[in-house]
């Protein structure tokens, strides 16, 4: 018999090719217990033996101290592939031990060594990625068609004042950087067309060359560059991070749809808002030209405005507006799927926001591309 200093004591028997190991005393966590490896680095266990069995003798008390001496004498025991008795083992004490192996074992996942991919396997993983990705899009925007009926049906669950809410948050609160980046923008082009159109003679031309470009596309896609960035990237972190916090799941138990109640309101409010934004940033961006004609073409106030208006009509503003939506559109839905789908832990808000942007930004320049074919078909 083994002498420790523990309340818990090990007895080693050989028998044949058996190892036997008694198990006695007091086996509790506020009491030291032996491990099963001292055994083994003091040489105690020879490594030739065939098996192992266990059996307990005047066992007073035990938790889970035993099981961890239980595991380690398993775990070395199928690292030589030799047998393991524990049917000597109190019923209690033998099942807690498998069932404390088992749910070990179903956690620990083996991976294959992977080498590098072929290239016929890469471009098959990226289509089926792709793939995959188109069918998320598609069924978010069922979703939201499906949202979209019930509000109008009056079953919806979407409140109102989470769309005004989110209306004050990307409207008011965007104004400043919205407002800045337009304003330097219609100064940029103003040098530019001053400078360009000073070599024929054309100069005058400068507030109907600013004007339009404003009006029909650097205020819609400035603004929905700057939404994207802002309120798209706002829209991901806020959604994935009650996804991590599981409320997204709390909501699902109280048959609460977060379709209706964290992404419609989102997405109203930002389709409201953004035309109201780029006809702000137009109207700065009309400004910044205005200055510029004023200082470096000694351009009168009045002549810029009249010019302006003479060239700009109401159908260029409306096509601007237009686009202006269906981008706000794109960037709401673009930040809520990104959200909706967010991996659970920081580390998948921070890339679920990253990817809202970069989808935000991906498909305005999509579709203002498919806006400038329609509008030459049309003669918009």
């Amino acid at each position: 018999m083994s002498k420790y200093p523990y309340a818990s004591q090990v007895e080693l028997k050989e028998t044949g090719d058996i190892l036997v190991i008694r198990l006695m005393g007091k086996w509790v966590l506020d009491k030291a217990a032996p491990s099963f490896n001292e055994f083994i680095e003091r040489g105690d266990i020879r490594p030739d033996v065939s098996g192992l069995m266990l059996e307990t003798k005047n066992l007073e008390d035990w938790d889970s101290s035993l099981l961890v001496f239980l595991n380690q004498a398993k775990e070395w025991s199928d690292g030589r592939k030799m047998e393991f008795n524990c049917d000597c083992l109190p019923h209690g004490l033998g099942r807690l031990m498998l069932q404390t192996q088992s749910a070990v074992d179903s956690r620990v996942e083996i991976v294959e060594p992977k080498g590098q991919p072929y290239f016929a396997e890469e471009v098959g993983n990226y289509t089926i990625s792709h793939w995959c990705d188109l069918r998320e899009f598609s069924d978010f925007l069922g979703e939201i068609i499906v949202s979209f009926f019930r509000l109008f049906t009056g079953a919806s669950r979407m409140r109102w004042v989470d769309c005004f809410r989110s209306m004050q948050d990307t409207g008011p609160m965007a104004l400043p950087i919205v407002g800045l980046i337009s304003f330097l923008i219609g100064v940029t082009l103003a040098f530019q067309a001053a400078d360009l159109l000073k070599d024929y003679g054309s100069e005058y031309f400068t507030p109907a060359f600013v004007g339009l470009a404003m009006v029909r596309e650097m205020g819609p896609i400035m603004t929905g560059i700057v939404l994207a960035g802002r309120t798209g990237a706002a829209f991901a972190s806020t959604i994935g991070s009650m996804k991590v916090a599981e409320e997204i799941d709390a909501l699902r138990t109280f048959a609460v749809s977060p379709i209706d109640y964290l992404v419609l309101p989102r997405v109203i409010g930002l389709s409201i808002m953004t035309p109201l934004m780029v006809i702000y940033a137009n109207s700065l961006g009309v400004i910044g030209g205005m200055m510029v004609a004023k200082l470096t073409l000694n351009m009168p106030v009045e002549t810029y405005i009249q010019e302006t208006f003479l060239n700009i009509s109401l159908m260029d503003i409306c096509s601007g507006l237009i686009k202006s939506s269906v981008f706000g559109m794109i960037i709401a839905y673009s930040g809520c799927l990104r959200g909706m789908n967010c991996e659970s832990s920081s580390t998948g808000v921070g890339r679920a926001t990253t990817s809202a942007v970069v989808t935000s930004l991906l498909l305005i320049i999509i579709s203002n591309s498919i806006f400038a074919v329609l509008y030459s078909i049309y003669e918009i």
